[in-house]
């Protein structure tokens, strides 16, 4: 059986007001924490996009935050960005940044 792996998405929406006072207008979970195969959490990030990548490793577990490309609503100036939080093993940590890597390679 595959390991499960514990994520969540969360999402935070900019206006030019809320710019003003270095804060958003919104933020909140598109995915509450859950867990997923690893098959299922690529799907996921794949379907929603790579942006940028950050990584934090420590002998036990690998912290990995996505950056997705942000969603622009030209008609009022908001940008909403959603970013993936991973909370996993170090040897899947790995697996996933080499896969990650490739990702942000061809977009």
């Amino acid at each position: 059986m595959a390991s499960a792996i514990r994520y969540s998405v969360t999402y935070d929406v900019v206006t030019e007001e809320s710019a003003e006072h270095g804060d958003f207008a919104e933020s909140g979970f598109v995915v509450e924490p859950t867990t997923a195969t690893f098959r299922e959490l690529v799907e996921d990030i794949q379907n929603r996009g790579v942006y940028d990548v950050s990584h934090t490793m420590c002998e036990s577990s690998g912290r990995i935050s996505v950056t997705h490309h942000s969603d622009s609503d030209y008609r009022t100036g908001a940008e909403t960005t959603e970013y993936t939080h991973i909370d996993t093993s170090v040897s899947v940590a790995r697996r996933l940044l080499k896969f990650l890597a490739y990702l942000e390679s061809i977009t």
